[in-house]
């Protein structure tokens, strides 16, 4: 028998049985991150395919279609109140007891939520950091978006104290990985290019319906210094909620002060060309709706 004690009071049996999760302590588990519309999940099906690549790597028992779709369809019903766009966010916790030492075949409780759009939406420039926070490096881990996410976390608090929209980690090499909430990439002599994420960083799905969009031209995926970032045509953001947004400027910090790159608005017609065809892929990529069984 465990006793628990939350804020110095007892908690009952149900109570403790939600902290004693292995999510809440350990972050075991992952997660996917979308668009709903009036009861339909913009790219969907793509998400779902991702969440089951996580799992097996995660070593998770299989999770059935209708099993997703069953934890899914309330929150898609949901959205039918709202004609605004929502966030809808999926993830899973490994059942079983505390201990690091998982259950053979794990199980997985099924979580959904919905929330209201981003409000950085609104102005698609962002300025930009490099946070002193790196990206931790972990081969089995990289390209999962699993639940533990402190570095994120530890990053994303230095934007406010610099006035950053965005900032850019770095792995022990000081060679840029990703932003705390996104892929970059940046274009330069016609080509595309994003980090390599063998080490570290998640494989985003805006990033891959991106690449799908603008297949046409070549992608690179490669470890590079910051100066080719600053040589760059453009550089940008993206996820699978904000689609691509362009870095108007980016803070760099010097032995003696700081200096910022600003990029020209060439950079931002570019930007808006990409972001259009990928809005445009997006609706037309396959969802998940109601009554999709």
């Amino acid at each position: 028998m465990k006793q628990l004690w939350y804020q110095g009071q007892a908690q009952t049996d149900a109570q403790a049985n939600r902290l004693f999760s292995r999510a809440c302590h350990y972050g075991d588990g992952c997660f996917t991150t979308g668009v709903v519309v009036q009861g339909k999940w913009l790219d969907g099906q793509t998400h779902l395919a991702r969440m089951d690549k996580q799992l097996a790597r995660l070593k998770f028992a299989p999770i059935a279609y209708d099993d997703w779709y069953a934890s899914i369809e309330p929150a898609l019903q949901a959205s039918l109140t709202s004609e605004q766009p929502q966030v809808i966010k999926l993830w899973v916790a490994r059942l079983g007891p505390l201990g690091y030492l998982p259950e053979p075949n794990s199980q997985a409780a099924i979580m959904v939520s919905l929330a209201a759009m981003p409000a950085q939406l609104n102005n698609p420039a962002l300025k930009l950091g490099v946070c002193q926070t790196p990206v931790s490096e972990n081969a089995a881990l990289a390209g999962i978006k699993h639940l533990n996410r402190l570095d994120s976390v530890l990053a994303r608090a230095e934007l406010p104290v610099y006035g950053w929209d965005e900032g850019i980690m770095l792995n022990q090499h000081q060679q840029p990985v990703c932003a705390t909430q996104g892929n970059l990439v940046w274009y330069a002599q016609g080509q595309f290019f994003t980090p390599a994420i063998t080490q570290a960083g998640v494989a985003g799905l805006g990033l891959q319906l991106w690449q799908h969009t603008e297949a046409a031209s070549n992608w690179l995926c490669v470890s590079a210094a910051m100066e080719q970032l600053l040589a760059a045509e453009c550089l940008c953001v993206c996820n699978a909620v904000r689609g691509i947004q362009w870095v108007e400027s980016l803070e760099l910090p010097t032995a003696s002060n700081k200096m910022n790159k600003i990029w020209p608005v060439a950079a931002q017609d570019l930007a808006r060309r990409w972001q259009h065809n990928w809005l445009q892929a997006r609706a037309a990529a396959p969802a998940l709706c109601l009554n999709n069984r």
